[in-house]
């Protein structure tokens, strides 16, 4: 049940259908991985910054970005638990963000992005973020995948 305080800073996606009260919880609940190398860091960023404005409860962060992405994190998410490195809450519903590696096996929890586009200054923002929304249908079990070329799932 959502806090007083998180329905008046959350009001808006209350509002939301198909997302409202039960949605929100599933994010304050939920976690995001966010795994990127340093030539991904401005992607890595903007992810880190719309996953913590949404109500993302856990953002966990691995990469030579993770401190600077933390401090923005922080001031956006008041409900934030920040972990760094290479761990996994448990009990939490996770969803990673990677960059693809063509080895792996498609999985439903994994957002990877194309090398070449999350390191791509012009399309750091899109990427990013377009990653954070596919984070966040995930989490809240709403909407449809959605495939651009921005990312490579």
């Amino acid at each position: 049940m959502l806090t007083p305080a998180q329905q008046e800073r959350y009001a808006r996606h209350l509002l939301l259908d198909p997302l409202g009260g039960e949605g929100q919880e599933r994010l304050l609940d939920g976690a995001v991985s966010v795994r990127l190398p340093a030539e991904a860091a401005q992607a890595a960023r903007w992810a880190v910054r719309s996953l913590a404005a949404a109500g993302v409860g856990t953002l966990i962060l691995d990469g030579p970005w993770a401190e600077e992405a933390a401090a923005e994190a922080r001031a956006l998410g008041p409900w934030l638990t920040l972990l760094q490195g290479d761990v996994a809450p448990e009990g939490k519903a996770l969803v990673h963000i990677t960059l693809a590696t063509g080895l792996a096996a498609p999985d439903p929890k994994r957002i990877t992005l194309d090398p070449e586009r999350a390191a791509d200054p012009v399309s750091a923002a899109a990427v990013g973020s377009q990653a954070a929304l596919e984070a966040l249908k995930l989490l809240a079990a709403i909407g449809k995948p959605f495939k651009l070329p921005l990312t490579g799932t």
